[in-house]
């Protein structure tokens, strides 16, 4: 029987380094994702007419949770249907 290598312990090694790694990386940008996203103004479309970003803990607040605080951003739109088709 040939002796097993050690190839199988390089790749968990590899692969546990990775996973370190990118836990690492999720953390930090986890940490600073707010400020980067408000810096760079990610996630706002192309042909967004108008952006508003409130300073409000959505999680606590139980004003933020009422559908009135985003009233002024939303625009009211008719659709008309034909009768009798």
């Amino acid at each position: 029987m040939p002796r097993p290598t050690r190839a199988r312990y390089r790749v968990v090694a590899f692969a546990v380094t990775l996973a370190f790694i990118t836990y690492i990386d999720r953390a930090c940008i986890g940490q600073t994702a707010p400020a980067i996203r408000k810096d760079l103004q990610l996630g706002i479309a192309k042909n967004l007419k108008r952006l508003a970003a409130w300073d409000v803990d959505w999680a606590d607040n139980a004003s933020a949770q009422s559908p009135y605080l985003i009233a002024k951003t939303l625009e009211m739109k008719t659709a008309w249907h034909p009768m009798g088709v």
